[in-house]
């Protein structure tokens, strides 16, 4: 083999090796590095590339409109009315499915509130849940009872 054979495959080896796109994210960590990216619009998604020639990059920024909607984070009031220390009740809402998720965390009661009781000790566990509604228990872990409004936030999923 002659050595003109062997000196384009050695300079493409090198050129392979050192020649190839560092990606990272956020201005962050480095991700990887490869000769070409490759960005895909997807539905309700829309690629911005822009060449940042002061910082040698390029900046690519994904924006994504429409699919699943907003979030809709419902407030509630739940009223004990007398002491206790476990209190269920049924909580009635036309989104809910037999397969939702319900998520929550505590709303905005505050020592100040007039008759809201403290949340640190404050458990709630979600059964029960049908088309229309599901059960809410509240529940504290110490030997403390429940009494008077407390206000929680919740999201289907």
């Amino acid at each position: 083999m002659s050595s003109r054979y062997v000196f384009p495959n050695i300079l493409t080896a090198i050129i392979d090796s050192i020649a190839k796109i560092i990606v990272r994210k956020n201005s962050g960590a480095d991700i990887g590095a490869r000769h070409r990216l490759n960005f895909i619009e997807g539905a309700n998604v829309t690629l911005t590339i822009v060449d940042d020639i002061p910082d040698d990059e390029i900046d690519i920024t994904i924006a994504a409109t429409g699919g699943g909607g907003a979030a809709n984070i419902k407030p509630i009031t739940v009223n004990v009315p007398t002491p206790q220390r476990e209190f269920k009740t049924n909580i009635i809402d036309a989104d809910v499915l037999a397969t939702s998720q319900i998520i929550f965390d505590w709303g905005t009661t505050s020592k100040l509130d007039r008759n809201s009781p403290s949340m640190e000790n404050l458990k709630h566990n979600v059964t029960n849940v049908l088309a229309g509604s599901f059960d809410l228990e509240l529940y504290l872990e110490d030997k403390e009872k429940l009494l008077g409004d407390y206000k929680l936030n919740y999201l289907v999923g």
